[in-house]
């Protein structure tokens, strides 16, 4: 056991230990005791939102509080240099102490329980949480290989750094919540298995960004046709948050291909992909509200609900009247499957729909309708960064 030392060489007392600067913890050459709190979970790449949006989560394994006042979580170049010295030092019984980095942003929705300054490296690092006395409690190492890597997380996903029940450390393998890729103040995920993390045979991984739908696909039937179809879930009607001022009204989808859906805020007046040789998208077909079938670079979604006296359109004036989707074809049951009519290509490619391969993938651009900023324009809502990569055949 290591004594704390203090720069001014006093002794601390109850009322006196906060007012002195201590000289940190520096054991390394001991195991850690890990008990009875550990370091649980680390977003040492921070988050979808931002790489600076780091967290660690400690927990305590014990069935009583535990009081960590005057501990300290040191990382190995003490950019990080947190002694926990304020008044909520108490971790609950079998709960966890959550610190985020800078602000209360970096975990959307989850107060923290501490707020440190200082950044963790992504590779050759460590993180060491000591007790009061300077024992080693536990600690977090990026020593894996020659590039000396952690253990887990992915820096590419934003899947964070969980502790298994056996102490070791495995990648978050759940879904996306708030944009976050991990269970900040929760238990942890189980390990990934071949099927909870990535279809092997059919190199599918799981989506990890945000998106207003799920289980999308898109794929060429197998029929000789050549015919491409989009696929995917919701979980109601309307699935694109829409503005405060405009509720309800129109949104679109555009399904950008090959390339990341653009920074640009709205779509063009004519609702679709601005013509540019370096972004290409796909013209979708789909019955529209004017009572035609209509090719478009964007799925115009309907108001869902007003007092037309067409009911499977609105009473609202303006083009997206006519060509938005028409709405009695909304689907009940929330599954949409919308047929591709050609690439929507802007350079000399001249791509068609025959010359697509299982390379190609689309990312999804949401928008919903803006009446002040850009009359009459769609904003950008969310960019799905998720790279959906094109099926051969409805398999």
């Amino acid at each position: 056991m290591q004594e704390r030392i203090y720069q001014d060489d006093n002794t601390p007392d109850d009322n006196n230990d906060q007012n002195q600067t201590p000289v940190y913890c520096n054991s390394t050459s001991t195991s850690p005791i890990q008990a009875p709190v550990i370091i649980n979970e680390i977003a040492w790449m921070g988050s979808l939102n931002s790489a600076n949006d780091e967290w660690v989560e400690l927990k305590n394994l014990s069935n009583e509080p535990v009081d960590i006042k005057n501990w300290q979580l040191l990382d190995k170049s003490e950019q990080i240099k947190i002694v926990f010295n304020t008044d909520n030092t108490v971790i609950p019984a079998n709960y966890f102490y959550l610190l985020e980095r800078t602000n209360d942003d970096s975990v959307p929705g989850i107060a923290a329980d501490l707020i440190y300054t200082g950044a963790l490296s992504n590779t050759d690092e460590s993180l060491r949480l000591y007790n009061s006395n300077c024992d080693l409690i536990d600690q977090a190492l990026a020593d894996q290989g020659d590039d000396k890597n952690w253990s887990a997380g992915d820096n590419e996903t934003k899947r964070t750094m969980e502790r298994s029940s056996d102490l070791t450390w495995h990648t978050y393998s759940g879904e996306i919540t708030n944009n976050i890729l991990g269970t900040p103040k929760t238990e942890n995920s189980l390990p990934a298995t071949d099927d909870t993390n990535q279809d092997e045979e059919d190199n599918e991984p799981t989506p990890v960004y945000e998106s207003y739908v799920k289980n999308f696909k898109w794929y060429r039937t197998s029929d000789g046709s050549d015919k491409v179809f989009l696929e995917f879930d919701t979980d109601g009607y309307p699935f694109i948050p829409s503005l405060p001022e405009w509720d309800n009204f129109w949104s679109a989808m555009v399904f950008y291909l090959n390339g990341d859906v653009p920074d640009m805020a709205y779509l063009t007046e004519g609702w679709g992909i601005v013509p540019d040789p370096n972004v290409k998208g796909l013209y979708v077909r789909y019955y529209a509200c004017h009572g035609y079938t209509i090719q478009s670079t964007s799925l115009i979604l309907p108001v869902p609900n007003d007092a037309a006296s067409t009911p499977w359109c609105s009473s609202f004036p303006g083009a997206p009247r006519s060509f938005a989707f028409r709405r009695e074809n909304i689907p009940i049951d929330n599954h949409y499957l919308i047929e591709v009519d050609s690439v929507a290509s802007y350079d000399d490619s001249n791509l068609k729909l025959s010359d697509l391969t299982s390379n190609d993938y689309v990312t999804i651009g949401f928008y919903t309708f803006d009446g002040f900023s850009r009359p009459g324009y769609q904003r950008l809502m969310l960019k799905d960064k998720n790279k959906y990569y094109l099926k051969v055949d409805d398999q």
